[in-house]
């Protein structure tokens, strides 16, 4: 595949095991980031937590199938122009179009050629012509981030902003509906105030905003004062790096006397606490924790001052 397809975040939704574990493991070996659901609903949540770059996903599963699913993703302004792969069990040429006609970017009937699926997936991200263009557009070296926030959260806009952060190659979503922000992801699997604040870290990048003439709220849409949730994005920004210059740079493990009953409210540790890894930097353990970055870096500077933590 060329070059520049390669690097891409795909997710795989396929309840035969076998299958799936076959597609992923060969798109894993031409560079990409692979992410596996076994059934629609989990594939549904993957899509909202880790924002894929590309979807493959079968159109018969438990739960909700591959057609559900993609009617959700089309129906997201944020999501909508999502690529998305559907896989059939389809030869008859006449229902070929049938995948097309309900919004896939590309239909696999199965069985496939591995070279069939990198096809299919290099076709899938060719950008489709879109009427929605975006009517403001800036460089984040002119116009601070956080004033473009509030000129579109003071002017009731509804519609999307999306961020590009060119020094660390992080891209954001900001969804206003009349100028209430309700959703906010990052590139790096951040949601909400995580991902709101470490926007702000952003000193290099472009943003653009497209507007909607509506927008269809969903229930895990929040309502957020950016005036309001500013402040502490800012402070974030200038308390972080004197917090984390107080911590090693080094990969911490739960220390032997550590008291694991007292840890258990600390999600900053859940990774190490649960055993899903034995040792992590601080940076990585930020990453994990959905927390705000300047809540879950307090709370692991008070468990390294503790001695609860120490280096691996």
């Amino acid at each position: 595949m060329a070059g520049e397809q390669k690097g891409k975040h795909i997710l795989v939704v396929d309840d035969d095991r076998d299958h799936r574990t076959v597609v992923a493991a060969h798109l894993a070996s031409l560079g990409h980031r692979v992410e596996e659901a076994p059934d629609g609903h989990q594939g549904w949540l993957a899509i909202l937590r880790g924002r894929p770059e590309v979807v493959i996903c079968g159109e018969r599963l438990p739960g909700l199938c591959g057609t559900e699913v993609l009617a959700l993703v089309r129906r997201d302004p944020v999501l909508c122009q999502l690529p998305f792969i559907l896989m059939a069990a389809q030869h008859d040429p006449s229902k070929l179009k049938r995948p097309l006609e309900v919004g896939a970017s590309e239909h696999l009937p199965r069985p496939f050629s591995m070279s069939e699926l990198e096809g299919k997936v290099r076709r899938a991200l060719v950008p489709p012509p879109s009427a929605n263009r975006s009517v403001m557009r800036g460089d984040l070296k002119f116009f601070s981030l956080p004033d473009v926030l509030i000129m579109t959260h003071q002017n009731r806009q509804t519609g999307l902003m999306q961020v590009e952060d060119s020094a660390r190659g992080a891209r954001y979503s900001f969804l206003f509906a009349s100028g209430s922000l309700v959703w906010v992801s990052g590139s790096d699997k951040t949601l909400g105030l995580k991902s709101f604040n470490r926007s702000l870290r952003i000193t290099e990048g472009g943003f653009g905003f497209t507007p909607w003439a509506r927008l269809e709220r969903q229930p895990w849409h929040e309502d957020f004062n950016v005036n309001n949730i500013l402040l502490g994005g800012i402070q974030e920004v200038d308390e972080m790096p004197i917090l984390m210059g107080g911590l090693p740079k080094k990969p911490l493990r739960l220390a032997d006397g550590a008291d694991r009953a007292a840890l258990a409210s600390a999600s900053v540790v859940a990774p190490l606490l649960e055993g899903k890894v034995r040792a992590a930097t601080p940076q990585e353990l930020l990453d994990w924790c959905p927390e705000p970055d300047l809540e879950a870096g307090k709370s692991l500077k008070s468990l390294w001052d503790r001695r609860w933590l120490r280096e691996a």
